[in-house]
This record gives C-alpha cells, sequence and structure tokens, in this order.
C-alpha cells in the first residue's frame, strides 16, 4: 500500500522518479520491467533502459553487474484512465470554447 501511495504522490505533483518492477515466475525465472514517471504518468522503458536502472548502485561505483540469469524485458504502456464525462463537462464550462481541445 505504502509503495502505491508513493507512486501515486510522484505522479499527482509532477515529480519524475521510476518504477522497476522484478517478478519470478513459478519455474523459478526472475525478470524485470521498469517505468519512468514523467508528465504525471507512467512511460516504458526498453529491456536495455530496464537494465541500465537495475544495474545502477548507490556505493561509490555507481554501477553494478546486472544479476545472473536475470531477464529484462520491455515494460508495457500503461493507459491512462478515461475521464468521465461530468468532468469534461465541467473543464468546458470552467475554460472557453477556443481553448477545447
Amino acid at each position: 500500500m505504502r509503495v502505491a501511495i508513493v507512486i501515486a504522490a510522484g505522479m499527482a505533483d509532477g515529480s519524475t522518479g521510476g518504477l522497476t518492477v522484478r517478478t519470478v515466475s513459478p519455474d523459478g525465472t526472475a525478470s524485470v520491467r521498469a517505468w519512468a514517471i514523467q508528465h504525471g504518468w507512467l512511460h516504458p522503458l526498453t529491456a536495455d533502459q530496464a537494465r541500465q536502472t537495475h544495474s545502477v548502485n548507490p556505493g561509490p561505483s555507481g554501477q553494478s553487474a546486472p544479476a545472473s540469469g536475470m531477464e529484462y524485458r520491455q515494460a508495457e504502456r500503461v493507459p491512462r484512465p478515461a475521464q468521465d464525462r461530468s468532468h469534461r463537462e465541467s473543464a468546458r464550462r470552467n475554460t472557453g470554447p477556443d481553448q477545447w481541445t
């Protein structure tokens, strides 16, 4: 729950950051996917970008070798939720027709 709150807070205030998810399948295969938080939403990273972000070490060298046997995968696109009709109508009342998109 705390992780979701931190991610939501970062997305709401326009902060930049990242989300890295490591999963282990029933057969023991581990994989990593990563997303960047930019402009209030999650943007998928490529497998190579995920490898680079997962290999960052806060120690003096700054980098560590990728974990042995780890599979890095392209993250999937996370669609933005559709805004409901009442929100769009409210936005139109609060802006002029020349500002509608």
